[in-house]
């Protein structure tokens, strides 16, 4: 089963949400440039909790919150995702 798509909403600047934003200032490009197949979109909301979501084949969608995760905690999560 391949991802199609991965969303991660942070929530603005908000302390749970800071190590998901410097996640993606840091280290978004090089997950591009390695997954160049897989299609990501970056949303920003104020009403809902750091997530990572992946959407696979057949529409079957799984969420993974990252409240206060470090930045090496959501690539695990994003890894785990991506088996």
């Amino acid at each position: 089963m391949s991802v199609s798509l991965h969303h991660l909403l942070p929530v603005a600047m908000r302390p749970p949400a800071r190590a998901l934003m410097e996640f993606i200032s840091s280290g978004y490009s090089g997950l591009r440039k390695t997954n160049p197949d897989v299609k990501f979109m970056i949303r920003e909301g104020n009403s809902v909790s750091p997530s990572i979501y992946a959407r696979y084949e057949f529409g079957k969608e799984v969420a993974v919150r990252v409240d206060n995760a470090s930045k090496d905690e959501i690539l695990e999560k994003i890894k785990k995702l991506c088996l």
